[in-house]
């Protein structure tokens, strides 16, 4: 019987991404599971989701090699001796031999990456065997500060990338536009704006909030090389001496944190602490993003893919300038950002932000949102080029399929 694997490291934004096209497949009759890592990253399965979509899901790793998330970068670009030798205590340790027995037995894997470890290792072996692997672009694509050792998408797989700028950047690094099939992603095509926005003032009406809500979204822009741990630290310490004047300006207002699941959230606290910011400045609970998203007036990011989320939500965006480089990706160049400096004060760029009226927002997202989004039935799309590879052994040129 023909098989398809799923692998993942993130139980939310992959999960989240992969789930329904797994589900569709089991409906047309082919053999579906997710292989969950995520406990390598120091994170939990997503057991809870896949009960939802009635998907088998299997732990192959049991327990966290971490203490706890966030590694701490002192040079960016450059992995540490201690993580190269984790990586290979990893691989050849448990992960080679757990994975061998299912490569023997499935058809097809998909991937969220194959330049970030485990998937390097993984996506090498299943091309040397010859299985066919489909990549799930896991987020926005723009070059990086320091040169990688080796590229997003160029292992050989097949890619189900996002929108038109994505499929620019790929044949920019040199994928070939036979394995480039432009998609979306089944994460975006979910979003339903109402039923967020209903959720986000249920939420916010719980926590007793009547003021208007900032959401902060950090990523490790320290582990993608655009600075060490402690200057991405001293980059939120600025953000906070900077918005002092709002809070006085909007009484109210708050300013929700949200991190990455791979960061340490307790750098965050020590300094909203330092700052007496601790009855304006919230960490919430792991609730949906999509219903932060609901309850929140505007969004700032540093460079991640979490922009294209908020945009999508009909958000007004900023982004916060990264000491040293800029403003990451073209969010702000693009005209659909309002830029805030590190080294100024901020008030006014957040009360661009807080006044932002709605139609505006919504004409800066618009074009954005279509040239890096394709808005059709990607699960349609992702699941249609798996069949096909689980028919054929390999999967179409892009420039045969529909996707």
């Amino acid at each position: 019987m023909v098989m398809v694997n799923f692998l993942l490291t993130n139980p939310t934004h992959h999960a989240e991404a992969m789930a329904p096209v797994a589900a569709r497949l089991r409906k047309q009759g082919i053999e579906s599971q997710i292989l969950s890592l995520c406990e390598i990253r120091g994170l939990s399965s997503p057991i809870e989701l896949c009960r939802e979509w009635d998907i088998p899901i299997r732990r192959l790793w049991p327990v966290s090699p971490r203490s706890q998330p966030g590694v701490r970068i002192e040079m960016p670009g450059r992995p540490s001796r201690r993580r190269r030798l984790l990586h290979n205590a990893v691989w050849f340790g448990g992960l080679f031999p757990l994975l061998l027995p299912r490569v023997a037995r499935a058809d097809v894997f998909v991937l969220p990456n194959d330049v970030a470890f485990p998937y390097n290792r993984i996506c090498s072996l299943l091309l040397a065997l010859g299985r066919p692997v489909l990549v799930m672009q896991e987020g926005i694509r723009f070059p990086l500060p320091a040169k990688e050792r080796a590229t997003y998408g160029l292992s050989g797989a097949h890619l189900a990338v996002w929108g038109k700028g994505s499929a620019l950047h790929f044949l920019r690094v040199g994928v070939q536009r036979e394995r480039v099939h432009v998609t979306g992603t089944p994460r975006f095509l979910a979003l339903d704006i109402e039923k967020n926005r209903d959720e986000g003032s249920a939420w916010l009406a719980s926590q007793g909030l009547d003021g208007p809500l900032i959401l902060y979204l950090s990523n490790p822009i320290d582990a993608q090389a655009f600075c060490t741990s402690v200057e991405k630290e001293a980059l939120f310490e600025r953000f906070l001496a900077g918005i002092h004047s709002t809070f006085e300006r909007v009484p109210k207002m708050r300013i929700a944190v949200r991190t990455h699941p791979a960061e340490n959230l307790a750098p965050f606290k020590d300094a909203v602490r330092s700052h007496g910011l601790h009855d304006r400045i919230l960490f919430p609970p792991r609730i949906p993003l999509s219903t932060l998203f609901g309850a929140a007036q505007a969004a700032i990011i540093l460079a991640s893919t979490v922009g294209l989320e908020a945009l999508r939500s009909n958000l007004p965006l900023g982004v916060l300038e990264i000491p040293g480089y800029g403003f990451a990706h073209d969010y702000v160049s693009a005209g659909a950002a309002v830029p805030l400096s590190a080294n100024e004060d901020l008030s006014s760029g957040l009360d661009e932000l807080l006044d932002m009226p709605e139609e505006e927002a919504k004409a800066r997202a618009g074009a954005y949102v279509g040239h890096h989004l394709e808005l059709g039935d990607s699960t349609d799309l992702i699941t249609n080029l798996i069949v096909h590879a689980c028919k054929q052994g390999k999967f179409p040129s892009a420039t045969d399929s529909k996707a």
